[in-house]
This record gives C-alpha cells, structure tokens and sequence, in this order.
C-alpha cells in the first residue's frame, strides 16, 4: 500500500472505479443505440432498465415495438447497440494509441468481451434476435423447444396439432435444427460445467478469504481491496447462482 492507494497490479481502486463506471456508460450507450435506431424507424422504445437474466445483472431496452417493421429494419435496430458501442469504443483506442494508458487497455479488452457475450445467439440478448431474423423464425427459442417437444411425442406416438413443421420451408427447417442442438449443447455445458466451476471456487476459496477479512478487522491490519473484491464477488456469484435455481425450480414445479 502506497500513500492512500490500494494496489492490485497496474490498476489502483480510483482506476478500478473509473473503468467499472466507464464500462456502465458504454452499456448505457448501447442500449441508447437501440432506442435510437427505434426512434429512427418511427417507433417507440419502451424503456431502458437493469434486470436480471439468468445468473448476472443486465441493462436491457424493451423495442418490441419493433416487431411492427420489416425483418430488414429489425436487424438494424438490433445490430443499433453495437453500432453506438463502437463508436464508444474509437475514441478508446485514440487515446490508448496516444497515451498507452493500462485503464484504457482494459476497457477496450472488456468492450470487445461485451461484444462476444451480447451477439451470444444462445442468450436473448442482441444475437438472438439477429439470429431469428436471419433464419426467418420469430420466437426462435419457443420453436427450439417445439422440436424438442415434437421429438418427445412421435417417440410416445402422439400426434402433433399445431402443424408448424409443414408451414417453414426445407431450409428453414435445417437451421432451426442446427440451432436447437447447439442452444441446448450450450445451455448444458452451462448448466453442467460453468456454474458448478464457479460454485466449485466459492467452495473452495470463499471461506479463507471470509476468514482472512474477519481476523485483518479484528486486529486492525490493512484491508486490501484485491480482498474485498474477491469476496464481494463470491458472494456476489453464489447469491445470483441461487436466485437462477430458484427460478429454474419455481418454473418447472410451479404452475400459476
């Protein structure tokens, strides 16, 4: 600990605030982006919020709006928000290029993981609705989950009502399969290896770290803010991991 900072490498807790803020502002920015692109269209964006979806916090815009324009003017509105994100994103690089400035570095590097995670055509996120447009199929994970459905009644011998199958053509068909075997591959390597692998380092690293905090408090020893961090985050994990099962559990055995 140097003077006031707390250290973690190159980056003190001022730079780590200011790339958390930073990084919240190019967020808001992309969702401004949507609503712009609606706007443009001649249709109203509902609203910009924070929410939840699955086990991680997200800012979302409600364009369903959208839904009332062609397929070609709904892939811009959704392609709007990485549109205005990497217009945030240039004036990022410049000053990187200009000062070599490590906050920068790591804000471009966390931008660009946004852009993978957000065009993510698994997650109902900007990917999923470009995706459904591209292959043509609106609500493309209900129709997923129709074959999975239709697979399970021609094994038992039922017949199919909603005649769906026969309304798409052949290529449409060979997407939405290709689609649902890799939304459901993803989901369980999810499901099956990326939450137990976050559940397992809880386990294994959150209980020393609480006890290490409890004891640097209670004999009065600095506090370094990698500490703190680490466990906010565990924490953090362990309580949007608990909160997704709890909804996982109320959908299947909970009926309204």
């Amino acid at each position: 600990m140097q003077g006031n900072k707390v250290s973690i490498g190159e980056i003190d807790l001022l730079a780590i605030m200011i790339l958390v803020i930073t990084m919240l502002l190019s967020s808001l920015f992309h969702e401004i982006g949507h609503a712009s692109a609606c706007c443009y269209f001649g249709e109203k964006a509902k609203s910009i919020g924070l929410g939840l979806y699955l086990n991680f916090p997200v800012f979302y815009t409600d364009v369903s709006d959208i839904w009332k324009l062609s397929r070609g003017k709904r892939m811009v509105v959704n392609f709007a928000g990485t549109y205005f994100q990497l217009i945030f994103l240039i004036p990022c690089i410049a000053i990187y290029l200009l000062t070599g400035n490590q906050i920068v570095k790591y804000l471009i590097y966390t931008i660009n993981l946004n852009f993978i995670f957000i065009l993510n055509p698994f997650f109902r996120f900007d990917g999923y609705w470009i995706m459904s447009d591209l292959i043509g199929i609106p609500n493309l994970r209900g129709k997923s989950n129709w074959i999975v459905l239709a697979l399970k009644n021609k094994i038992l011998r039922k017949s199919d009502s909603s005649g769906f199958w026969r309304q798409i053509r052949i290529k449409e068909q060979v997407l939405l399969v290709i689609y649902t075997v890799s939304t459901n591959l993803f989901f369980a390597y999810y499901l099956f290896f990326v939450i137990p692998s976050l559940l397992k380092s809880c386990y294994l690293e959150l209980p020393g770290q609480v006890k290490r905090l409890v004891v640097d408090i209670a004999v009065g020893n600095s506090i370094t803010f990698s500490l703190i961090s680490s466990v906010t985050a565990k924490l953090f994990i362990l309580l949007l991991t608990f909160y997704f099962f709890y909804k996982l559990i109320r959908r299947l055995f909970v009926h309204d």
